[in-house]
């Protein structure tokens, strides 16, 4: 029975107020999406940019899971990103201070 009310009620909804009632967009999931692709394609800066994702991408996930608005997958491909740019950036710049720290010895040979 209770099926049948909910079906009664999306027809309602749909026929005379003009639409289901959806839930805007969290804008905090688009920043840290925003943010995660940032992170991957700045070297250096992107660093940071991955790290204050991952924290906004958190917080707006907590604020969906509270409200009624949308934006889920967002905010979780925010995080993805950012923690994948995290991640670049570590192996970046890893790999910058390897070079350097093989390159730049300067061997002395005594004879």
């Amino acid at each position: 029975m209770k099926w049948n009310i909910n079906i009664f009620n999306c027809v309602v909804r749909f026929l005379f107020l003009g639409g289901y009632e959806v839930g805007k967009t969290n804008s905090k999931s688009i920043s840290s999406l925003t943010l995660g692709v940032l992170s991957i394609i700045i070297p250096y800066i992107g660093f940071i940019l991955g790290i204050i994702g991952v924290f906004i991408s958190r917080k707006s996930i907590v604020e969906i899971d509270n409200s009624n608005e949308r934006g889920r997958g967002l905010a979780i491909s925010g995080m993805v990103c950012s923690i994948a740019g995290i991640c670049i950036q570590v192996l970046l710049i890893l790999g910058i201070v390897t070079f350097y720290a093989t390159t730049s010895s300067k061997t002395i040979i005594v004879k």
